[in-house]
């Protein structure tokens, strides 16, 4: 009787759109947390949400790993402010109204029709679906950031800065070289051509130049034409020996 009410529960879960299954023996790159406490990982002090937009990933992090300080950097001033409104009763979050990228300044971003494209990397009336509007903003690094608040390592650094990953990276020279970052998760591509998205193979030479390793690959989006093709995606690096 108990299969039989656990058969027809799952169905109407199903006609419903969702899908269940236990976490214990899920495959590697569905559940990031479930990864992360299989791998037995410490558990994250430290977490950096670099384009953290309006903090989608930023609270779904908080909830994962509840014990960790999670500084969140966005330098868009109407996603900054929804950022900081997500945010509000979560204590362990940071909101930072500023960029991370290779060297300290301020540079004009060009802002895109859809809030989730905005990037550093699009010049003057460029990208995906410009806007026409622009905005001055500040960059820092991450090296310099945590020497100006005295944070000495960054277990999880989470970059999702539509093609600007490599930036980000090389500002995070020092930590990199010191073994200071334990994991790297960023948005990136194997689409031949794509403007938007990291090149997989360039992330994968940079990090395993600094010796980390791919450990698996979240968030797969398909694109239907001409053929079935995995476009862009979240891939997770982890170094086997961290400071």
């Amino acid at each position: 009787m108990f299969n039989t009410l656990k058969k027809h529960l799952k169905k109407s879960i199903a006609n419903n759109g969702w899908f269940t299954r236990k976490i214990a023996g899920l495959p590697a790159g569905i559940l990031l947390d479930a990864d992360w406490h299989h791998a037995q990982l410490p558990e994250p002090e430290v977490i950096f949400d670099v384009g953290a937009h309006r903090g989608e990933t930023c609270v779904a992090f908080a909830d994962f790993f509840p014990k960790a300080h999670l500084h969140a950097f966005e330098p868009v001033r109407e996603n900054f402010t929804t950022l900081c409104e997500l945010t509000r009763n979560l204590p362990q979050v940071y909101c930072h109204a500023f960029a991370l990228g290779e060297s300290i300044e301020k540079i004009t971003i060009q802002l895109q029709a859809d809030s989730q494209t905005h990037s550093l990397q699009f010049q003057q009336n460029s990208g995906p679906a410009p806007s026409g509007r622009a905005e001055e903003i500040e960059v820092q690094t991450v090296d310099a950031f945590a020497q100006a608040t005295g944070l000495k390592k960054i277990d999880l650094l989470k970059i999702d800065t539509e093609g600007f990953e490599l930036p980000v990276l090389r500002g995070a020279i020092d930590l990199l070289q010191r073994r200071a970052i334990r994991a790297v998760f960023l948005e990136a591509s194997l689409l031949a051509g794509d403007k938007v998205h990291t090149p997989l193979p360039a992330a994968l030479a940079f990090l395993e130049n600094h010796g980390f390793q791919l450990a698996a690959i979240y968030d797969q989006n398909l694109l239907p034409k001409p053929t079935p093709h995995l476009a862009y995606f979240n891939a997770l690096f982890v170094h086997p020996r961290p400071a």
